[in-house]
């Protein structure tokens, strides 16, 4: 057969996603734990109590809560007061660190920077998504099972891998920021082809020698 010349071949090796560690381990030192479904009842109660018996959340994601606006407007409560008192529940959980409400992602940044919002924000499907987006505090995890997850914008969720090799690409270690998003426009710098704009992302120039993919078309 036929052998494969790997002086043409250029090697990508990376991840989607870290991993959480699990919370049981790190909770003998005190550290994180599991939310399950504490937080949905604690809210659901909470809500009951401010707006009347009603079913006020339709859906529960692990990060978002889609609360039942046809009961509010049924109810006559106004949507922003019904998404600010489920923000203030939520927030007294103990694993809960923050939350953002749809109002507050579809405003926009607010004044103080906070890069949990823009990372939120970046997700945010008017839509599509949820009427409260909720992050939990470090080493916490909306599961109640066993074992571990992702989906967190935490280090330990967020580092990983970006290793390229093959032609065109410098040896090496590099230390500037660099993120999964910058792979599409460096490959597609070394192919010679367009990229659609807008687009996210850099050509990750620092690790170039050229670009032998144009250069042999």
């Amino acid at each position: 057969g036929e052998r494969l010349d790997l002086s043409r071949v250029l090697l990508v090796f990376t991840s989607d996603h870290g991993v959480a560690p699990i919370p049981e381990t790190l909770s003998r030192r005190g550290i994180g734990g599991r939310v399950g479904g504490s937080l949905r009842e604690a809210v659901e109660a909470g809500l009951a109590r401010r707006f009347g018996h009603g079913n006020w959340i339709k859906a529960w994601l692990p990060t978002q809560v889609y609360l039942n606006r046809e009961l509010a407007r049924a109810r006559k409560v106004d949507p922003a007061r019904l998404e600010m008192e489920a923000s203030a529940l939520a927030l007294s959980h103990p694993g809960v660190a923050r939350d953002y409400t749809r109002r507050s992602l579809e405003g926009g940044p607010p004044g103080e920077q906070d890069p949990w919002f823009i990372r939120f924000a970046r997700g945010f499907d008017p839509e599509r998504s949820g009427d409260l987006h909720v992050l939990l505090k470090p080493f916490w995890l909306f599961s109640s099972e066993r074992g571990t997850t992702h989906g967190s914008p935490y280090e330990y969720d967020t580092h990983v891998p970006l290793i390229l090799s093959g032609p065109g690409i410098r040896p090496g270690v590099y230390h500037q920021p660099a993120q999964i998003v910058d792979l599409a426009p460096t490959l597609a710098a070394l192919l010679g082809v367009e990229f659609p704009t807008p687009r996210e992302g850099r050509v990750l120039t620092e690790v170039l020698t050229g670009l032998p993919f144009q250069e042999n078309q």
